[in-house]
């Protein structure tokens, strides 16, 4: 009877850890999610106050520290990579295309 009670007690370990990691990892996600939405909506406002040409040369400085090797732009509050620069030089381009 010990022995199940043994099993029974891992199992509910178990199903804490599995919980409590899932959760871990929901949160991670919503911080990433939350920081890399509010340093896009700021790259969004830059492009409307300084236009286009402005934010290109933004760009090109972001293409800069590609080439040095960086490739995270911002991390979350949590330190796990937020948004690439990748990621903001093809939202720059995305928003400047004519039309």
């Amino acid at each position: 009877m010990e022995k199940a009670r043994d099993i029974v007690d891992w199992l509910a370990g178990l199903a804490a850890t599995s919980l409590w990691f899932y959760i871990t990892l929901q949160i991670i996600e919503v911080d990433r999610q939350l920081v890399k939405r509010e340093e896009l909506e700021a790259d969004e406002i830059a492009i409307r106050l300084a236009g286009c040409k402005g934010v290109f040369i933004f760009a090109r400085m972001l293409k800069q520290f590609e080439r040095e090797g960086y490739t995270i732009s911002h991390e979350s509050i949590l330190g796990f990579p937020a948004l690439t620069i990748d990621e903001r030089i093809r939202f720059i381009y995305e928003k400047c295309q004519p039309g």
